[in-house]
């Protein structure tokens, strides 16, 4: 097995291009059930969705804290993006209902200031 420039196992590397047209590179961890999350950079998530799974509605509760530019993308299994937002509050909830989403799995992402500060995979059930 090949190994990094440290001597430990070398990881496998992929890359996904996202909706502001950013490059993020994922090592073999950051999918979750082959959807790819943007990585986080942050400790504690500024995106909150429930329920989850989702029956007829979500919710996203997210915190901004002191971000300028701020959006919100909702990416289904295959990547495609299904909703896109500008964010104009620094802290609010969203509620979407679950008739404009097939059944299956999404990811949310909330991007400030250039950087992914928030992501959570949730799944729609009806």
């Amino acid at each position: 097995m090949p190994n990094d420039d440290d001597g430990s196992p070398a990881k496998k590397y992929w890359y996904a291009a996202h909706a502001n047209n950013a490059v993020y590179k994922y090592d073999d961890y950051a999918a979750a059930d082959g959807i790819p999350v943007p990585p986080n950079e942050t400790a504690e998530s500024n995106v909150f969705i429930y329920p989850n799974p989702a029956n007829d509605y979500f919710t996203v509760n997210y915190n901004l804290d002191d971000y300028k530019e701020a959006f919100l993308q909702i990416i289904d299994m295959t990547g495609r993006t299904v909703y896109q937002e500008q964010l104009n509050y620094e802290q609010d909830e969203l509620i979407f209902l679950t008739t404009d989403y097939t059944v299956g799995q999404y990811v949310c992402t909330i991007y400030a200031d250039g950087k992914v500060i928030g992501s959570q995979k949730f799944t729609v059930t009806k």
